[in-house]
């Protein structure tokens, strides 16, 4: 095949691959039927970028689950050998193709890994697993592939940013928020780490919502946000979890650094002067905090909510103005 037919089929699966709503059906389309221009038994897309990082397997022959496996090692060790990275035990594997077979073979014969990187940005791997050596034909078909498909797994990794974000605040809406919490409680329960999210609540914006209208409401959310940003690197996760309800993941702190940084957050707001439309309002915060222990095996993302916002509901109860640790 020559290299303007296969330049044409890669732009082909392109655009194929942008219609699809999620990026693993996009790698399904990007891959399907490729070993008709690489003869391989498989072609693996690694993206070592995405959290969790994940590896994409197209089976064109019936190998072992063995054989998988081996394949899957080869590119974490790749990737390892390349960048310093170890991400054994935290890849999500999907093979999708032919089903495996424990007649098929059990190794990887010859394994051709390329990079993917877009301008300075390593994105992961695509690799051919073939019963023979690629010829240097083959070997030029695949790097086109690569070329291309860092376009695709950045145009998903944009939309996927974008409906992330809370429209009116630019942080991480309610969604992505639960994402980002289960996934920290998986890597603390891995790891034996601490776990710590606040709640916090503005205290009086229904009556400013009341007095002087939601568009003034809307630019007081967004300054609220802004504060709660000031703490990004302790706080780590931040986000919109709805109406002037804000949340806090924080990975590895304990209580008594949580409350700390509620208490803080509180007079913070106490004292800053809000000044939409030149209005110069004061305001005060509720914030209810949740932890887990080190070492715990943790509660479900939704418990540990729950156990903020019961927190949040009783310092709004003793008067606002104040954070209580939920238990």
């Amino acid at each position: 095949m020559s290299d303007e037919t296969i330049s044409a089929v890669v732009r082909d699966k392109t655009g194929k691959a942008l219609n699809e709503d999620n990026l693993l059906s996009a790698l399904r389309i990007f891959t399907a039927d490729f070993n008709e221009y690489v003869p391989c038994q498989a072609i693996g897309v690694f993206l070592a970028s995405e959290e969790p990082p994940m590896i994409t397997a197209s089976l064109y022959d019936p190998v072992s689950t063995e054989f998988l496996g081996d394949f899957n090692a080869r590119l974490l060790a790749t990737d390892l050998e390349t960048t310093g990275h170890d991400l054994s035990g935290k890849i999500a594997s999907v093979a999708q193709g032919t089903p495996c077979d424990p007649s098929g073979p059990e190794q990887v014969s010859h394994f051709t890994p390329i990079p993917l990187k877009l301008e300075h940005e390593h994105l992961g791997w695509l690799a051919a697993a073939s019963a023979a050596p690629l010829t240097s034909a083959q070997s030029d078909s695949l790097n086109e592939v690569s070329l291309f498909l860092p376009l695709v797994i950045r145009a998903f990794k944009r939309i996927r940013e974008v409906s992330s974000r809370d429209e009116l605040t630019g942080l991480f809406n309610r969604r992505r928020l639960e994402e980002e919490l289960e996934q920290a409680l998986n890597e603390a329960s891995r790891l034996g780490q601490r776990v710590s999210i606040l709640i916090a609540d503005i205290d009086n914006m229904k009556e400013i919502n009341d007095t002087h209208g939601h568009l003034t409401g809307d630019e007081i959310l967004k300054e609220f946000a802004g504060l709660m940003m000031e703490h990004e690197r302790e706080m780590d996760i931040i986000g919109r979890l709805g109406g002037d309800e804000f949340l806090a993941i924080m990975p590895g702190k304990g209580k008594d650094k949580a409350i700390e940084l509620a208490e803080r957050l509180i007079s913070e707001v106490r004292e800053h002067v809000f000044d939409p439309s030149g209005l110069s309002l004061r305001l005060r915060t509720s914030v209810g905090v949740a932890t887990i222990a080190r070492g715990s095996g943790g509660p479900a993302a939704s418990d540990l909510l729950a156990r903020a916002d019961r927190a949040l509901y009783q310092a709004k109860k003793n008067g606002g103005n104040n954070a209580v640790m939920g238990y």
